[in-house]
């Protein structure tokens, strides 16, 4: 691929690399809020906790009990009754309180998918202007929940006009939740460190095991931040990358995971992208690659990262999609502030949503990762046409 193309395809200066990107804005959340309502955007993030929570004490029980899966796409993409079962529930939970939404989800939710095989992934066609679209995975991380391992999660994230505006990831095993919306001001996040499991009764209202809006206890909502370690010899990376369509394609990437491990302090492979990232924005990592992802993964978790204070830069083509116009790459940027964050007003990237790409970097305020931003080009730059 030539140099011209590539900068024609990416917005990037081909002998810059990363450093040429423009920065590019969360979609104005003043104008967001004031076409949705004010209150709209928390109507949605307080449904999504309530569905979250609706579902959570059964996908641990699941977990702790054993669980058996099988195979999708590969060996590598596996599926169990549970993802499906809490798809269902999740589904059914929203639709009851958004009537008009429609639903994305990993496992077929509200469309032509997988639907009770698991199989397939939903294809749903795109909503209405203004319509609520939910964008569900079950069990991110469904090989460790197999496996017994505690780094699963479940993400909920209310998606308008292809921009996340609320979204919940909780993590069941660890006991911990966050959740994000946009308010007038910006991005606001929180979480909370030590989850306490709820039921919900026959009439649809919370029992008494816990509480997930106290206002004060072990469960209460606290702001959250991200904060790097500065140089990357001294931060922790957290990549799936080299998946292993990744190995097969190119003899790069094993190479590229090597220099990883050279120029970080800690290389670590969870194989949990929305959990990853929202112990990100809590401060644990300093940085997340992800080399292919969907937007069930992402959806919740880009809007926690942001909130936090963290940059979340994104590209590359998705496979079966022709043309260069769909690798954008781009920078999300956010400025000061505490508990809620402004993004920066700067000029506009080379199109395209955070939803529509499949490799990402998002790394902490403060942390410099240099190696990785030039690996995810590299990662990016091998999904574009050659001439």
């Amino acid at each position: 691929m030539s140099s011209d193309l590539y900068s024609a395809a990416t917005g990037i200066d081909a002998a810059e690399g990363l450093d040429a990107i423009e920065a590019r804005v969360w979609p104005d959340a003043g104008a967001m809020v004031a076409r949705l309502g004010a209150r709209e955007p928390e109507r949605l993030r307080d449904i999504a906790v309530d569905a979250v929570v609706a579902v959570a004490a059964d996908v641990e029980a699941a977990w702790r009990a054993g669980v058996s899966a099988r195979q999708k796409s590969s060996t590598h993409d596996v599926v169990t009754p549970t993802d499906i079962e809490t798809e269902a529930r999740l589904v059914e939970f929203l639709r009851a309180r958004t009537p008009q939404a429609v639903f994305l989800g990993e496992e077929g939710a509200g469309g032509a998918g997988a639907g009770e095989d698991g199989a397939g992934e939903n294809r749903a066609g795109s909503p209405e202007a203004g319509v609520v679209c939910w964008v569900i995975d079950p069990i991110d991380g469904t090989s460790n929940f197999v496996h017994g391992l505690p780094d699963f999660g479940i993400s909920v994230a209310a998606v308008v006009d292809g921009v996340p505006v609320a979204g919940v990831v909780c993590a069941p095993a660890l006991g911990r939740m966050w959740r994000a919306w946009i308010g007038a001001d910006g991005i606001v996040v929180s979480q909370q460190r030590h989850f306490q499991q709820r039921t919900f009764d026959s009439a649809g209202t919370f029992g008494s095991a816990g509480g997930c809006d106290s206002a004060g206890g072990a469960d209460a909502w606290v702001p959250c931040a991200s904060s790097g370690r500065g140089a990357e010899s001294s931060c922790a990376l957290v990549t799936d990358h080299p998946h292993p369509e990744a190995l097969e394609v190119s003899p790069d990437a094993a190479r590229e995971f090597s220099n990883l491990v050279q120029a970080f302090a800690t290389v670590r492979r969870h194989v949990c992208t929305t959990v990853d990232v929202c112990r990100l924005a809590s401060g644990v990592h300093d940085a997340v690659l992800g080399p292919a992802v969907k937007p069930w993964d992402i959806a919740a978790a880009a809007l926690i990262a942001v909130g936090s204070g963290a940059t979340w830069l994104y590209g590359g083509r998705r496979a079966g999609i022709p043309g260069p116009s769909s690798a954008p790459v781009a920078l999300l940027s956010r400025g000061a502030g505490s508990g809620s964050r402004r993004t920066s007003d700067t000029n506009s990237g080379s199109g395209g949503s955070v939803l529509d790409a499949p490799m990402f970097l998002v790394h902490a305020n403060g942390a410099s990762v240099p190696t990785a931003r030039k690996i995810l080009n590299q990662m990016i730059a091998r999904t574009l046409p050659n001439d």
